[in-house]
């Protein structure tokens, strides 16, 4: 009813037509009535199309509703619980233009929708609204603004906003300290940030001390350093009972600063720090750990604790159950579980048992009555596992899942699905580009869209640039050719946008092809004020380092870095050493290394495998043992692709009877050695060898590629099918909205989409 109104509405149709196409006077009623209208849009917000919320206020508003703000604030109360954040604005908009003016919780809410859509850009100017709105800010306002720009990685920023909170009468205080850690992930771990964390804890609520704790394992977990992770668990030993148990998931920085904090007064208070109770954020983000480590126990373990604790779990945590189970394999559980958020709709279990949901009992946890709905988080996490069991039909079917329960591919959608195209497909670059220009315009371009689309076209000139192999290897170590850095480049060391666009420029170099789509993407990027990242910044070091064999610049690149405050991790160490041991200066980036250990990043054998193929392509086997021998010194578990390094440092100085001991003594490690490759050759040996490796993709042949593209094209189809920006019969209806919308925005960055 609200759609087709809405679209009469927008036709100048009169009230008296208007009622009259409703057909049904008590459906009228809702919109004559403020408080019945005030109801049916937030009803209208969990319809799968939130801005019905903004078009019910516009209808009533044309019946003669007028409203007061706490309408406003309902329905953008139940867009923030349910972080559909991109019609924040729109709704503050149009409350503002309705009612003439708006009130301090709906200007937080529009600055923390933009940090959530990354429209950084709009953040300088919160407080100037706050300013001619005659609002004073609050605490919330500027921990929402350091919140902002800590995710853009804009440190200079965060260092204004904490100054124009204090001149504003807000010092620093646990709280702030909690945000700062809370916030602190895309920087990398930093010692001050959280030591200063962890003394705020004794002047925090629980609720933001677990919030904090929360923080300070995950940012243990990203490190790998899995002895600090387990020292901040410790907080949740023996969790006494004076703190409830059950709550929901909260985001810690933005609680309302005017309640008072609760202290602890149970046995835990006289402790230096107090002893905590997990929330639903803890047992989220130790299953998303277990997914990446793939042990499904310790997720099992999680669930069996979520009912211990009588922890509500919510659609985010599902969604990292469900990554769990997908992560070793087991779609078939994984499906199950989703079923459990979606039994009320028939078609969506049809749809489910199409991709292999089976009847019956199973042995997967028993969740408890959950009363989590469906949700594009789930149906996201789902995706990655039924790319992997079923493929591109797979995919085709999952589209239909979402547009049956009334949802939408969003950004991590898109993300999914151009890193399953990389890593399993192996599209081309050419391949990936067409795609992304069939996405609809709704989803706006990610940093991870940009970066994905940049490691491929890297992957390719590496690729081509640096074959694989033992006779590569070989061929490298006999060469004998001096090294010749390419200096024609230069890296702008100025502000983000100068950078995205040297990177682009340098990538796309003689590549027209790919000019139009990436010029998209980064001017998406900029016009949000969007900075580069740790992972874009890795991608310009590989550009320069390897492709272009300029170590000048890449070092540039990671002082840039440095100064905006982010910390190097394992990638950016790997990078830096393979560019000097492809340059024959292995001993630096042996130097390299120890930086590694000392920073915590010394755990991956990929650094050692680095050094090994160093010295194999000087033709230095004995030093290409002496580093597997320190791998193994520091504990670390040799893998494929290093004890095949080490063989070929043999192979290249033609000792073959030492290359094929090697392989021979390690095969045990990682499977049984098959008794018909007794007698085999040393290049039989060797393929067989590498085929022990995880995740070995072999190249597409002719007819493949094919049928790859005859794939793609159905499910670019499926993206533009009626929920996914059909522009055939809705496209008048779509201008229209637009049309509408563009009247109610007072701000161009804040259109009804």
């Amino acid at each position: 009813m609200v759609d087709r109104l809405f679209r009469r509405r927008a036709a100048d149709c009169t009230v008296e037509d208007l009622k009259a196409l409703a057909r049904n006077p008590e459906a009228v009623s809702h919109l004559e009535d403020p408080d019945k209208a005030r109801q049916l849009a937030v009803l209208m917000v969990n319809t799968g199309v939130p801005r019905r919320a903004c078009q019910v206020f516009l209808l009533a508003r044309y019946f003669g509703c007028r409203f007061k703000q706490n309408a406003y604030e309902g329905v953008a109360y139940q867009l923030a619980q349910t972080a559909q954040w991109a019609e924040m604005p729109s709704l503050v908009a149009l409350g503002r233009r309705q009612t003439g003016r708006t009130t301090s919780r709906l200007l937080n809410w529009r600055a923390r929708a933009l940090v959530e859509i990354s429209h950084f850009g709009l953040l300088d100017g919160v407080l100037e609204e706050f300013e001619e709105e005659k609002i004073v800010p609050n605490r919330r306002t500027y921990h929402t603004l350091v919140s902002g720009h800590l995710r853009n990685r804009d440190l200079a920023k965060v260092k204004d906003c904490l100054g124009w909170m204090e001149d504003a009468g807000f010092p620093m205080d646990a709280s702030t300290h909690a945000l700062l850690v809370s916030s602190y992930r895309s920087l990398g771990r930093d010692s001050l940030v959280q030591s200063q964390a962890l003394g705020s804890l004794q002047d925090l609520g629980e609720r933001n001390a677990t919030a904090v704790v929360n923080s300070l394992i995950q940012l243990s977990l990203d490190t790998r350093d899995v002895r600090s992770a387990l020292k901040y668990l410790a907080f949740f030993d023996n969790p006494s009972t004076h703190f409830p148990h059950t709550r929901d998931r909260e985001n810690s920085t933005t609680a309302d600063e005017d309640k008072p904090q609760t202290s602890n007064s149970g046995p835990a208070a006289s402790q230096r720090y107090p002893t905590l109770s997990p929330d639903i954020a803890t047992f989220t983000m130790l299953t998303n750990y277990a997914a990446r480590m793939r042990d499904i126990s310790l997720a099992v373990d999680m669930v069996e604790r979520v009912k211990h604790f009588g922890v509500r779990a919510d659609d985010i945590y599902i969604a990292a159950l469900v990554r769990a189970y997908c992560a070793v394999g087991q779609v078939s559980v994984a499906l199950r579980i989703t079923a459990t958020t979606c039994k009320d709709i028939p078609s969506a279990l049809s749809v489910l048992r199409d991709l292999g949901l089976k009847d019956g009992p199973s042995d997967e946890p028993v969740l408890g009555p959950t009363g989590v709905g469906i949700s594009i988080r789930i149906l996201n996490a789902l995706l990655k596992g039924v790319l992997e069991a079923k493929g591109l039909p797979g995919m085709r079917v999952l589209t239909r899942l979402m547009r049956d329960v009334g949802l939408e591919p969003n950004e991590e959608t898109i993300e999914v699905f151009m890193s399953y195209l990389i890593s399993q497909e192996k599209v081309s670059p050419r391949q990936l580009k067409n795609t992304l220009l069939a996405v609809p315009r709704r989803i706006r371009p990610t940093l991870r869209h940009v970066n994905i689309l940049l490691d491929a076209i890297i992957g390719k000139r590496l690729a081509s640039q640096y074959p694989r192999g033992w006779t590569a290897v070989a061929a490298a170590a006999n060469s004998g050719q001096p090294f010749t850095p390419d200096t024609s480049s230069h890296l702008d060391p100025g502000p983000a946008p100068g950078i995205l666009e040297q990177m682009a420029k340098n990538i796309l170099r003689g590549k027209p092809t790919f000019r139009g789509i990436t010029r998209r993407l980064l001017q998406s990027l900029q016009s949000r004020n969007i900075r580069p990242d740790r992972a874009m910044v890795d991608l310009i070091m590989r550009q320069e380092a390897l492709v272009k064999r300029n170590m000048s610049t890449a070092r540039t690149a990671l002082r840039i870095m440095l100064a905006r405050g982010m910390h190097p991790n394992e990638y950016h160490f790997a990078t830096i050493m393979q560019g000097y041991a492809l340059s024959g200066d292995v001993r630096t980036a042996e130097k390299v290394l120890e930086r590694a250990k000392e920073a915590g990043y010394g755990t991956d054998p990929v650094l050692y495998t680095i050094l090994v193929h160093g010295y194999a392509r000087l033709r230095h086997p004995k030093e290409a043992a002496r580093i597997f021998q320190l791998m193994l010194k520091d504990d670390i578990q040799p893998d494929v692709p290093s004890v095949d390094a080490l063989a070929s440092a043999y192979f290249a100085v033609r000792a073959f009877s030492a290359a094929r001991r090697i392989l021979l003594r390690s095969w045990e490690r990682f499977a049984p050695f098959p008794s018909e490759l007794a007698e085999a050759n040393l290049r039989t040996l060797a393929v067989a060898f590498r085929k022990l490796a995880p995740h070995g993709i072999p190249p597409l042949n002719k007819r493949s590629r094919r049928v790859l593209r005859f794939k793609l094209k159905r499910i670019v189809q499926n993206f533009g099918a009626r929920r996914f920006g059909e522009r055939s019969r809705r496209g008048k209806t779509m201008r229209h909205t637009q049309a509408v919308s563009r009247t109610i925005s007072h701000n161009k960055h804040a259109i009804l989409q």
